[in-house]
């Protein structure tokens, strides 16, 4: 089958709402554009440029951090380029895991002491540094862990629903029961996404569908606005005059979003999805004064 053409070649007439995606997917790259600036100038490795005994707790968080934001960026990219040319549900695929470094860094931001999970302990595992328990019947518990230090057991193992609930928006939390399951149906062979990829008479498979291509637009978006109102108005920017950028691009964003979903055809969505992404969207967000040593 021949390979559609990018959202920018294809016709208006074959597109609905296209003018208004467009519009979205400008003020998405001007975001990107901003959030990418803001990398460069402050992702630096701190922890492997220091001998090891003068590593200090804060060079591991602020390392780990930056590469959760680094990781999300490039990949907000990608889906973004997916996105562009129709490659919708792989779009959506990635989205997936840039939602789920979202929940990691903001669960580790607000509990610190739990970057040791993502580092010390996840690290010592692969490299056989820390070893997982055996059972009485001869099983490796994979959720539990055995401490070099003191031979003690402890608990290992963090699922994405615990790290949601200790977000701070209450619709973010009531969101994630619907947005979280529905971004797996994509990840996986899951035949309840199968519907992504038949034609209308649902009587053969095809792989370049113009159906919902809007989805992963306005997903990006959302998810994009969630990692700057993290940077601009929570753990506060050092660099002022970028944050003010970022905070008032947010902003625009925000708009744009709310206007496309206050218009989505509500019974094809998910319940509860666009109710509480538009009202996360219209939470206030103020610009957090600048944090010295801060991303």
């Amino acid at each position: 089958m021949k390979n559609l053409d990018s959202i920018n070649t294809v016709p208006d007439f074959i597109l609905p709402n296209k003018e208004s995606i467009l519009n979205l997917r400008d003020l998405i790259v001007l975001q990107l554009s901003l959030f990418e600036k803001l990398l460069d100038k402050k992702g630096k490795v701190i922890c492997l440029t220091k001998e090891q005994d003068k590593v200090e707790f804060e060079d591991i968080f602020q390392d780990f951090i930056y590469f959760g934001l680094i990781k999300s960026y490039k990949s907000l990219r990608a889906s973004l380029l997916l996105a562009e040319n129709f490659l919708q549900e792989d779009s959506q695929i990635i989205l997936r895991t840039i939602y789920e470094n979202y929940l990691v860094i903001k669960f580790v931001n607000k509990t610190p002491k739990e970057v040791f999970h993502f580092t010390y302990k996840s690290l010592g595992i692969s490299l056989d540094l820390i070893s997982h328990p055996v059972s009485k019947n001869g099983r490796l518990q994979k959720n539990k862990i055995i401490n070099p230090n003191n031979g003690n057991v402890e608990n290992f193992g963090l699922g994405m629903n615990k790290m949601a609930e200790n977000l701070e928006s209450k619709f973010e939390i009531e969101l994630h029961k619907t947005f979280y399951p529905y971004l797996c149906e994509h990840t996986h062979l899951n035949m309840i996404s199968s519907g992504n990829y038949r034609n209308e008479e649902n009587d053969k498979y095809i792989f370049n569908s113009l159906a919902g291509y809007y989805n992963p637009f306005v997903y990006l978006g959302y998810l994009l606005t969630l990692f700057i109102d993290f940077l601009t108005a929570e753990i506060g920017v050092s660099n002022q005059n970028l944050a003010k950028k970022m905070f008032s691009q947010n902003k625009k964003l925000k708009k744009e979003l709310v206007k496309f979903l206050s218009e989505y055809d509500k019974e094809k969505s998910i319940a509860g999805l666009v109710e509480s992404m538009i009202e996360r969207l219209k939470e206030e967000q103020k610009l957090k004064k600048p944090v010295p040593n801060t991303v």
